[in-house]
């Protein structure tokens, strides 16, 4: 048996992990780790577990309070939901029965396509897999990159309300909140906090030396981080929301850190700071300058659609993540 996550189910999976680790370290990871082994168990004897009407199949972690609801296609199994115990019933029911993008990315370190493994033809493959995916809201990845591309053509909002909308976006649509749908509230405060020093922001996102050519100082990103770490039901660390921003500010300067990225430079342990957002452009600035002689093959793959280089490897790191990864088989 195969097994496959729903894209949904990846994206609670990843938003989950990273709610634990912001609450503990290291509590992410062994949050994945559980899902990891309930995943084996359930691609090993995957009709242990009674079918649900729907058709559907429910397996509880024995620790943490969520349940991965799956059903069974050919010699697949289907993670349909990641799900915490607490959440409105059957809420996914909607997704039971659909295909499967690929894979989910759950299983240990040795089993996964990162920075140390991967390959130019899976690198190519994972720019394909970006392009032709869809984000939670059903629109084409390059589509919502070019409406967040028109929202801060002219850089850094210069009103008020231009700032709430870049902010609004970025965290809202493009996924810049991980997955804490509550935490679309902190969208007021966050822009109030870039606003209240808004030239100084921009004059400091804008001036950031490119990641290939050199490092933002520990100081200045804990600056740009400052107005996203905003308290919301213990999580104060936004740390993809902000990269996600500065990206869009200075894509040349800030490569985006979201959980796909984190795991594949295997920092996913580490807590959201700032100085872990410099270890990750250190480790960022290292792999491309030793595959440096992939970019035109990348490039050409890509099309054109990525604005920068910076983009393209992270459509790379993204597009890893949505790929079936040959793990978790039994005969």
């Amino acid at each position: 048996m195969n097994l496959d996550f729903l894209p949904e189910a990846s994206a609670e999976l990843y938003a989950a992990a990273e709610y634990y680790e912001e609450k503990e370290e290291g509590l992410g990871c062994r949050f994945r780790n559980e899902v990891a082994e309930v995943c084996r168990l359930m691609v090993q004897h995957p009709l242990l577990w009674r079918e649900r009407p729907g058709g559907y199949r429910r397996v509880n972690c024995p620790v943490f309070p969520y349940y991965l609801a799956y059903f069974i296609r050919g010699d697949r199994v289907v993670i349909a939901a990641v799900a915490h115990g607490h959440r409105r019933p059957r809420y996914f029911e909607h997704r039971l029965g659909r295909q499967p993008r690929g894979a989910g990315i759950v299983g240990a370190p040795r089993d996964r396509i990162d920075h140390a493994n991967i390959t130019l033809e899976f690198a190519q493959n994972a720019i394909r897999a970006y392009n032709d995916g869809l984000y939670a809201g059903g629109q084409k990845n390059p589509d919502l990159d070019r409406q967040a591309l028109a929202l801060f053509k002219g850089g850094l909002g210069l009103t008020r309300e231009l700032v709430l909308d870049q902010v609004r976006f970025v965290g809202v649509d493009h996924g810049g909140a991980a997955g804490f749908r509550a935490a679309h509230s902190l969208v007021p405060a966050i822009a109030d906090a870039i606003w209240t020093l808004r030239d100084r922001y921009a004059n400091l996102a804008g001036k950031a030396p490119s990641v290939l050519q050199g490092r933002t100082s520990v100081d200045v990103i804990a600056e740009l981080f400052a107005p996203f770490r905003q308290e919301l039901h213990g999580k104060r660390n936004w740390l993809v929301w902000a990269t996600k921003f500065w990206h869009f500010l200075n894509s040349d300067a800030f490569p985006v850190l979201d959980s796909r990225v984190d795991h594949f430079f295997g920092t996913a342990g580490r807590r959201q700071s700032a100085e872990k957002y410099i270890l990750v452009c250190d480790r960022f600035r290292e792999f491309v300058s030793a595959h440096a002689e992939w970019l035109p093959a990348l490039r050409s793959i890509d099309g054109g659609l990525a604005w920068s280089d910076t983009k393209l490897w992270d459509k790379v790191f993204y597009g890893s993540a949505e790929l079936e990864f040959p793990e978790t088989r039994t005969p």
